[in-house]
C-alpha cells in the first residue's frame, strides 16, 4: 500500500518558523516531494532516541512539530537535561565540532523533524553568502542558548529560575502564536533537570507564582497574567537589549 501523501498547505506551515526554511524549497514542486532534495521530513515517536551520544551522523535536524529533549547521563545513571528543542529550532549542532554527538536527544512528544545532510549545508553555504550570514545566525542562536541557560543556573532562588524558564518559553513558544499563554511539553521531572532543582521545588516555585497572580496553571498549561513581574521576578534587566532572552526571540 503507499505511504500517504503530506499535507502540502501544513507542511509550509509547520516550516514557517524553521530557521533552515531558505534551505527548503516547497513552492513549485511536485506533489509527492514537499520537501526539499536538502531537508528530509521524517518522525520520532514520544520516549524514542533520535541519536545518542557517540553517534556519527553528519546531520543536523529542525523540528517541525512537537519538542525534542537533548540529554546527558552521568556514571552512576543520573539524568541532566542540556536543554529543550521546540518546533524551528535546531538540534544537532554538537556534532559539528567533532562529527561525533556529546549528548543523547530524545523525543518528549510523537515529534516531526527535517534532517539536513551537513556537507549539503555546508556547499550551498559556500555558493550563497545568504545562506553562510544565516548559517552564522544559527550558530550564535544556539550559542545564545547555552548563555540562557548558564544564566539560569546562575540564579541562586528557585523561583527566579522558574520565572526566568517560564519567560523564555513564552518568547520562544507563546509569542510566536501571539498569545500569553503555552502548553509544557516537558515533564516537571524535565524542568528540574534542566534547572538543577528537585521536583518538589519546581512545583512549589510553580505555586508561589501562582499565588502572587504572575500565573496560572492547569496541568502542563501556564497563562502568564503579568508578564512583567514575572520579569522583575527572574530579574531580567527592563531594557530589551539587556537581555539575552530578548536578543533570541
Amino acid at each position: 500500500m503507499a505511504a500517504p501523501v503530506p499535507d502540502i498547505t501544513l507542511l509550509r506551515r509547520s516550516c514557517a518558523p524553521c530557521t533552515l526554511r531558505q534551505f527548503c524549497q516547497h513552492v513549485g514542486l511536485p506533489q509527492r516531494t514537499p520537501g526539499s532534495a536538502l531537508g528530509k521530513p521524517f518522525g520520532v515517536n514520544r520516549g524514542d532516541s533520535l541519536f545518542r551520544a557517540g553517534d556519527q551522523h553528519g546531520r543536523v535536524y529542525a523540528v517541525r512539530t512537537g519538542a525534542m529533549k537533548t540529554v546527558a547521563v552521568t556514571a552512576d545513571g543520573e539524568e541532566h537535561v542540556l536543554g529543550f528543542h521546540l518546533p524551528g529550532e535546531l538540534l544537532g549542532l554538537d556534532s559539528l565540532a567533532t562529527g561525533v554527538h556529546c549528548a543523547e536527544a530524545v523525543a518528549l512528544a510523537d515529534t516531526q523533524l527535517c534532517e539536513f545532510p551537513v556537507q549539503g549545508i555546508l556547499s550551498r553555504s559556500a555558493s550563497s553568502p545568504e545562506l553562510g550570514a544565516r548559517m552564522l545566525q544559527v550558530l550564535g542562536s544556539s550559542a545564545l542558548g547555552c548563555r540562557v541557560h548558564v544564566d539560569l543556573l546562575l540564579r541562586r532562588q528557585a523561583d527566579e529560575r522558574v520565572a526566568m524558564f517560564l519567560y523564555d518559553l513564552l518568547l520562544r513558544l507563546g509569542r510566536r502564536d501571539g498569545q500569553p499563554s503555552l502548553t509544557l511539553p516537558m515533564s516537571r521531572e524535565d524542568v528540574g533537570r534542566y534547572l538543577g532543582l528537585a521536583l518538589e521545588t519546581v512545583s512549589r516555585s510553580l505555586t508561589r507564582l501562582q499565588e502572587d497572580a504572575l500565573i496560572e496553571v492547569s496541568g502542563r498549561s501556564v497563562r502568564v497574567l503579568d508578564e512583567d513581574r514575572l520579569r522583575g521576578v527572574a530579574m531580567l534587566p527592563d531594557t530589551p537589549s539587556g537581555s539575552p532572552l530578548e536578543r533570541q526571540a
